[in-house]
């Protein structure tokens, strides 16, 4: 499912439905609900917001290499690319990295 089309303007929508859908007491039928027009729309409108707020946030690496109780390596984990703990961005997909928590040890 693309969703590089969808725009900040269409997640608040997406998101201002969603609010209105809870504040109903929603069944999650989204197929018959009125306030849903298009349903795959609104899933690309998820998805997107979704990813939006992993890159605002980072994604954790993975150790990877790991010699004499260090790790020499790590990889990110949406796409896999190899980089040393220096690095603030993954050179590949482009997504920040979120050391927080991540030990060389």
């Amino acid at each position: 499912m693309d969703n590089t089309g969808i725009t900040f303007k269409d997640m608040i929508r997406g998101l201002q439905t969603e609010r209105e859908c809870v504040s109903r007491d929603c069944n999650r039928d989204c197929y018959s609900c009125d306030l849903v027009e298009d349903r795959e729309w609104l899933l690309q409108v998820y998805d997107r917001a979704i990813e939006m707020l992993e890159c605002i946030e980072g994604v954790k690496p993975n150790p990877v290499k790991i010699a004499k109780g260090r790790v020499l390596w790590w990889e990110c984990p949406n796409c896999h690319e190899i980089f040393g703990r220096s690095a603030r961005f993954c050179s590949r997909c482009g997504k920040e990295l979120n050391w927080e928590g991540c030990n060389d040890e």
